[in-house]
């Protein structure tokens, strides 16, 4: 087993402001390589939410070197291994966003997602983020600090590695049906199953008597893949009417959650958007308020409903996603 976990942490949303990064080289089922840094974003903007994530502030970096420095000694490191990280999406939107904005020539790289390794490895879980993930390993760190991050990411492959008795992750991938990802030109392709037969098991596994190319449920998981780990309805109180994105309703609330929402069964007085999906047909059951709604508008259960939900279509959701319009362009 050989491969390098990363994490990285960022100053603000945009994906070319890393302020830290950090790698674990793991061979031979043992990590044999550990190495962080601190790096001083070219814009020193720390956006509160993400320090009150990681805890890192612009002081903490003014005396750090950038990221072409740091590339300098990080590349050599994982020169000719596959990245592993959780969210891996996120991670190497990051690297190759950041590459590209200190015009340094982006490798090619192959990478792996442990988030999709966990789905495969542990199915039925209520949620696969790397903290619930680890935790349910026994596997203690520090969250949101890039070591820890990537000690329990390389420790969570592992774990699949010796669950799926595999030696190699050429061997763990096979035994999941998955396929890893690929960062070629700076262009970004990412991790995915692979349907074998009769196995449906993915994140959002496809519907019966509907073909790979026109399922709703491949293209949520577009749209997903599109988030690059921004997760647009974070701590927020979502309720859905009606049907999204063509999906079945369990699969539509593993969507939303999945975009960080807390899906309600009733619109309530601390729900943060009312989502207005497409009308169920009239012999299903429909669990609308008695409001009229539209898109657009604030609606208030009651003169003491202080804070108003915000009633949002599925193309506003969508439009709070990065690609999330284009991605669901078929669907629309």
């Amino acid at each position: 087993m050989k491969f390098a976990a990363i994490d990285f942490e960022t100053a603000n949303y945009r994906s070319d402001s890393p302020c830290q990064v950090a790698v674990v080289v793991v061979e031979n089922c043992q990590r044999v390589v550990e190495r962080s840094w601190l790096i001083r974003p070219k814009n020193l903007y720390f956006s509160e939410r993400c320090i009150a994530v990681h805890g890192i502030r612009p002081r903490d970096v003014m005396d750090e070197p950038e990221w072409d420095q740091v590339w300098e000694e990080l590349s050599p490191i994982i020169e000719g291994l596959t990245l592993v990280a959780h969210n891996a999406m996120f991670d190497m939107a990051v690297l190759s966003s950041t590459l590209t904005a200190y015009d340094l020539v982006c490798p090619s790289i192959d990478f792996q997602c442990t988030r999709l390794i966990a789905r495969r490895c542990w199915p039925g879980r209520t949620g696969y983020g790397l903290k619930p993930t680890a935790e349910s390993l026994g596997i203690s760190f520090r969250h949101h600090d890039a070591l820890e991050d990537s000690r329990a990411c390389a420790e969570i492959a592992l774990a699949a590695a010796r669950i799926s008795s595999a030696e190699t992750l050429d061997g763990l991938e096979s035994q999941l049906s998955i396929q890893r990802g690929r960062i070629e030109y700076g262009n970004r392709v990412g991790p995915r199953c692979i349907r074998r037969g009769k196995d449906k098991s993915t994140s959002f596994g496809t519907r019966k008597g509907k073909s790979a190319r026109s399922s709703p449920t491949l293209h949520a998981k577009t749209i997903l893949d599109a988030c690059n780990g921004i997760r647009p309805l974070e701590n927020k109180h979502v309720f859905l009417t009606g049907s999204l994105l063509g999906l079945a309703q369990e699969e539509a609330v593993a969507f939303l959650t999945e975009l960080g929402g807390s899906v309600e069964s009733q619109l309530t007085q601390a729900t943060d958007f009312w989502i207005l999906g497409t009308p169920n047909n009239p012999s299903q059951e429909d669990a609308s308020p008695a409001i009229e709604a539209h898109p657009g508008e604030f609606v208030r259960l009651n003169a003491t409903h202080e804070s108003p939900t915000l009633v949002i279509s599925q193309r506003q959701l969508l439009a709070m996603i990065p690609g999330g319009l284009s991605a669901a362009r078929a669907l629309m």
